[in-house]
């Protein structure tokens, strides 16, 4: 009888300890998991639109280095010699785009060259397309480049280039003796 008792007594304690376990542990660390599952969902949202923008920029890098090997090829330039790898940017030199003169107007086979340039770029979207230079030795060159890279931007926007979208600036990381053509997507 006394066995029977206290079985019934470990019986309800237990009974007792399991409700209290369900009621005041068990739904919390529910809400718990079920905020964790909510929580990655989110996260696999987030990484396949990364994803997807990083196919997105490497189909774009790629087509920039098409359109730079393709520019290269069909007027003669050496690939290697215009198209920056690390960044993506395309570099093209001085004498190739302008007269050889001091005044910063395109030479024909600059325009061409500037022509086959956009018709790779004007059906992507972007940010900004960025025409670098460096900056000069002293004031006069300095003043030339800006007026270059100005002439440059100008011909973009003649082309059909949104006039908020280009930029032209003399700085000083950019290397010497070339234009440097930046999309920032």
């Amino acid at each position: 009888k006394r066995i029977a008792y206290a079985l019934a007594i470990l019986l309800t304690a237990h009974l007792v300890f399991d409700v209290y376990f369900y009621i005041f542990k068990f739904k919390d660390t529910q809400l718990v998991i079920s905020e964790f599952e909510k929580e990655n969902q989110n996260l696999i949202r987030s990484l396949n639109s990364l994803r997807d923008s990083l196919k997105k920029l490497s189909k774009i890098q790629a087509m920039t280095q098409e359109t730079t090997v393709s520019v290269a090829e069909e007027f003669g330039f050496d690939t290697s010699s215009i198209f920056v790898q690390s960044t993506g940017d395309i570099e093209i030199p001085f004498d190739k785009l302008f007269n050889q003169d001091e005044d910063c107007t395109l030479s024909d086979n600059g325009q061409k060259v500037l022509t086959s340039i956009w018709n790779n770029f004007k059906d992507l979207e972007f940010k900004e397309l960025l025409i670098l230079a460096a900056v000069g030795k002293d004031k006069s060159e300095t003043d030339r480049r800006v007026k270059c890279v100005l002439n440059v931007k100008q011909f973009f926007i003649e082309l059909g280039a949104p006039q908020d979208k280009v930029w032209a600036w003399v700085r000083n990381d950019v290397k010497e003796g070339a234009v440097v053509i930046r999309l920032n997507r």
